[in-house]
């Protein structure tokens, strides 16, 4: 069991344990101790069950009834057994308690009331073993100590149907009148639980008082718990002396809005279709862990401010998973079938859909740990981490903000790092794909694709011992306006990437420093944009070194449909009507040339001027080929003034009307020359 069911392990205990103890199968008075007899009595009813006590009497001056003795043993078998009763896990719960007293109770039609129920402790145990000596009997044991309920009523129990065709569902009213409880308060002085994790190792739990507010129909207005402590340490019939893997220690938890009696609803088998798959009713509203520490090794420690879950949303699955229970159990009681992956693939899936998670946040977390080998001091903090809007459909955010790590003397600081607007494929999809990618059907593997509205880092920090430093302010990619899960609108942008030149790979290293670069400073931004009334598919690049310049760059295509995203198997037929319409390119020196042809010239052991002259004059020659003499020189002489005095390059092409992309292709291949005229080529230095 992990540290967070752990953490919510006395939460699901009061889950069950308070309707057994006001259920009419358990115990609980309203005339004396004849009702208690035909509780006694009716219990025997269930196989499941067994249900006795040692002492019954009553005190009619305080309108007092007292059992002594009580224990109450559920036993089950959770897998379907085969047809020779293999395979079958079974679990059996049981509580006892020495003394239970109830004032005022009383009973009507339908349901039992009492002014108050109290019980000096409440023990349990839950073991769970499949017989088979393959899977290691677990066993958990616990106690509440001093529990009080105040203005207590519950529901009366239904007589079950034995219908042979619902040997899971018709247990299901059982169930529904168990969450149908109502009290004033319940405070619980304390209680302890004793997990075995292992042959070795238990898993043992302490909690201080806790205070429940307010209960209607079993959804607890409030919860509090002072104190709670969960380690590992060494069974006592154990050798293993010291078996301590970590202990964490709570100041308190806090719980507004759980509903336990919403969510036992929700599987109700006899819910309509249209029921199903409505939109979510609260199931939390909030869960806080406060002042936690964690200790896990000896030099070891993970401390946290708060965790909290807010607005945890419950809705009816689309599948009634009892009565796929049913047909699952007879299927394999009865013909020794076990289900196909894809129904118990589905089942999951609609178990997942019934649920959505508001926010999950940790906030203040650090952590501080030495390395025995060396003593080496390692140290992380997060300021926050934040997963939103959680469900089976998508994820609203997952964030994490401040975070500083250092080992090694090596230092990692990143101020923001954020997912957001993940949408995740239908389950009918992914289940689909292995035929997709065998088939290459190109709308079905999209279809499995997810989607993405922006991943982003900002204010990353890394410096490595040794001269590796790399900073950035900003590093995201956008994405939006899909079609067909594909976007139609993507922005990829990083401003300020800063890298020290010492750090770079050898080759990479020499030629900035041959440019007299230190520190690299690197910005830019692409930006793919398609218009639907234009039908128009637009490329925007904007890029930038500081200390070096600015290159600029655009492209514009038509000719491209709805159609192309709606249905991409068909984009090859639209390729002969692409057209090209537009492009520019602008560079802007800001001392790079200067930089570039000295360190050039350097390299070759000659003068820049010679290098510059070396350039221009080697144009007609590599330009040779587009057999245009005027452009050729009209090239050179932008080239030339550019060399010698720097300011900016800008080369246009633009024709008068969108020509074919067929045709420019075409051209290209056959005579390149003739595309400057036909695209209105033009280059300029400013």
């Amino acid at each position: 069991m992990s540290v967070s069911h752990k953490i919510h392990y006395i939460y699901q205990r009061l889950a069950v344990i308070m309707p057994l103890l006001f259920s009419p199968a358990a115990f609980a008075s309203s005339d004396g101790p004849a009702i208690i007899d035909r509780w006694v009595a009716e219990s025997e009813a269930f196989s499941f069950f067994e249900l006795s006590y040692q002492g019954l009497s009553y005190d009619e001056a305080t309108d007092v009834t007292s059992v002594s003795g009580l224990k109450a043993v559920f036993t089950s078998e959770l897998m379907s057994p085969g047809p020779d009763g293999e395979d079958a896990l079974g679990v059996s719960y049981a509580f006892e308690a020495p003394t239970l007293r109830y004032t005022g109770l009383t009973e009507n039609s339908s349901r039992y009331l009492a002014e108050l129920i109290v019980a000096e402790e409440v023990s349990f145990s839950l073991s769970v073993d499949d017989g088979s000596g393959e899977l290691p009997a677990g066993e958990t044991r616990g106690s509440y100590i001093g529990m009080v309920v105040r203005g207590a009523e519950w529901a009366k129990q239904p007589d079950i149907v034995n219908d042979p065709k619902k040997p899971i569902s018709k247990y299901y009213p059982i169930f529904a009148a168990l969450a149908d409880v109502n009290f004033g308060s319940l405070a619980i002085a304390g209680a302890q639980s004793a997990q075995q994790l292992d042959e070795d190792t238990l898993l043992i739990s302490e909690y201080g008082p806790m205070v429940v507010g307010e209960v209607k129909a079993s959804n607890l207005s409030s919860v509090s718990v002072d104190g709670v402590t969960i380690r590992t340490a060494a069974r006592p019939e154990s050798d293993q002396t010291d078996a301590e893997q970590f202990d964490l220690t709570i100041t308190r938890l806090e719980s507004d809005g759980y509903n336990i009696g919403t969510l036992l609803r929700q599987f109700d088998p006899e819910l309509p279709a249209s029921q199903r798959n409505t939109p979510f009713k609260p199931l939390l509203d909030r869960f806080a862990i406060l002042g936690s520490k964690l200790r896990g090794r000896e030099d070891m420690t993970v401390t946290l401010d708060e965790v909290s879950y807010t607005d945890i949303g419950i809705r009816p699955s689309g599948q009634p998973l009892l009565a796929l229970a049913d047909e699952l159990y007879l299927k394999a009681s009865e013909e020794g079938s076990e289900p196909e992956d894809e129904t118990i693939v589905r089942a999951v899936a609609s178990l997942y859909s019934m649920f959505r998670l508001g926010a999950f946040e940790m906030n203040g977390i650090k952590l501080d740990d030495i390395e025995a080998e060396d003593q080496t001091k390692i140290s992380a903090e997060l300021e926050s981490f934040r997963i939103a809007d959680l469900w089976s459909g998508g994820l609203g955010e997952l964030s994490a903000k401040g975070l500083n790590v250092e080992r090694f003397g090596d230092v990692v600081r990143t101020d923001v790092f954020q997912i957001k607007d993940v949408g995740f494929p239908s389950f009918d999809a992914l289940l689909d794909a292995e035929r997709a990618y065998e088939e290459n059907d190109i709308r079905a593997i999209i279809a499995t694709l997810p989607t993405l509205g922006l991943i982003e880092f900002l204010g990353v920090d890394i410096n490595v011992v040794g001269g590796t430093r790399l900073k950035m302010d900003v590093n995201r990619l956008e994405m939006a306006d899909f079609i067909n899960r594909i976007p139609t609108k993507v922005t990829s942008t990083l401003e300020n990437l800063q890298i020290a030149v010492a750090g770079l790979e050898e080759d990479a290293r020499q030629i900035f420093e041959r440019m007299g670069y230190e520190q690299i400073n690197v910005s830019y931004s692409l930006s793919l944009l398609w218009n639907e009334a234009r039908e128009v598919l637009s490329l925007i690049s904007r890029n930038a070194l500081e200390d070096g310049g600015t290159l600029d760059a655009d492209l514009e295509i038509g000719g491209i449909p709805r159609s192309v995203f709606e249905n991409p198997e068909t984009a090859q037929n639209v390729l002969a009507f692409l057209t090209f319409n537009a492009a520019s390119i602008v560079f802007d020196d800001d001392s790079l040339l200067d930089r570039a042809v000295a360190a050039a010239a350097e390299q070759q052991g000659k003068a820049p001027e010679q290098l510059k002259q070396e350039v221009v004059g080697a144009l007609p020659f590599l330009l040779g080929a587009l057999n245009n003499p005027d452009f050729v020189a009209e090239v050179g002489n932008v080239v030339a003034k550019l060399l010698d005095e720097g300011g900016t390059l800008k080369a246009t092409a633009k024709p008068g009307a969108p020509v074919s992309i067929m045709q420019v292709i075409a051209g290209g291949a056959t005579a390149p020359g003739a595309l400057i005229d036909l695209l209105e080529i033009e280059v300029t230095a400013e």
